[in-house]
């Protein structure tokens, strides 16, 4: 993905051709992309702040 963002290609609306094309030499990468074709992250964030803001106190 570096070397294509390097490369000047649109790595947001490329992703996948991007990944495709690099497995074509990758073995690694082709076996990857087949176990996690059907993987998605898409959950809500459970990220709580550890502290929350706290008003000024003017003396």
């Amino acid at each position: 993905m570096v070397f294509a963002r390097k490369a000047g290609r649109d790595i947001w609306n490329e992703d996948e051709d991007i990944l495709r094309d690099a497995a074509k030499t990758c073995t690694p990468l082709k076996q990857a992309l087949a176990a996690w074709k059907d993987v998605s992250f898409n959950y809500a964030s459970t990220d709580m702040p550890d502290l929350a803001p706290k008003p000024e106190v003017l003396m």
